[in-house]
């Protein structure tokens, strides 16, 4: 074999080799890091989606959440129109519950996909967990006040509601913060 076919292969081994350890690091493991709970909550995960109630766990003590139960449950049909009513909207979940007790209804998202929206309920599950979302009866609710009804909600588009610009406006800062715990190197 001629030098300059040697050359060759090693330049073409050295690319490979490059481009091997260039997708390792750019991708998050399809795994997170082992992370020890506080137990600061109670966490119900009634889905195969085991990693869920992690991504919840971790949320709530980045929020500094605690002494709340959390059920995370499947994202039915029936659930799904009643949240979006009217509006077309792509829900992958959502939060009912009150000062100390929600239930999370998830879609089918995978490790990585379900950290955004459990962000954006967890930041929900704050406003009710601080008073600042309440559901008073089936067709009232009160944000930061002020009592609203069903009827009056629906003249507002789902994303100028003020209690999810709220939620759309850190659900990435929260994400963030629970990915990097639940992705940051060894």
């Amino acid at each position: 074999m001629s030098d300059k076919k040697k050359y060759l292969l090693f330049l073409g081994l050295i690319i490979v080799i490059d481009l091997i350890l260039w997708f390792s690091l750019s991708f998050h493991s399809s795994y997170y890091n082992k992370v020890e709970l506080s137990g600061n909550n109670l966490i119900v995960n009634k889905t195969e989606y085991s990693y869920m109630d992690t991504v919840v766990s971790v949320g709530l003590d980045k929020m500094n959440i605690k002494e709340v139960s959390v059920t995370i449950t499947h994202l039915t049909d029936d659930i799904k129109e009643k949240f979006e009513g009217d509006e077309p909207i792509s829900l992958n979940a959502a939060i009912v519950g009150n000062e100390n007790q929600f239930i999370i209804y998830v879609s089918n998202m995978g490790r990585e996909e379900c950290i955004i929206p459990l962000s954006h309920e967890i930041i929900h599950l704050n406003q009710f967990n601080k008073g600042k979302l309440q559901v008073i009866l089936p067709d009232k609710i009160m944000w930061d006040g002020i009592v609203l009804t069903t009827e009056t909600i629906k003249t507002i588009p789902y994303g100028q509601r003020s209690w999810e610009e709220e939620a759309f406006k850190f659900e990435n800062h929260l994400g963030k913060l629970i990915e990097d715990e639940l992705y940051e190197a060894d």
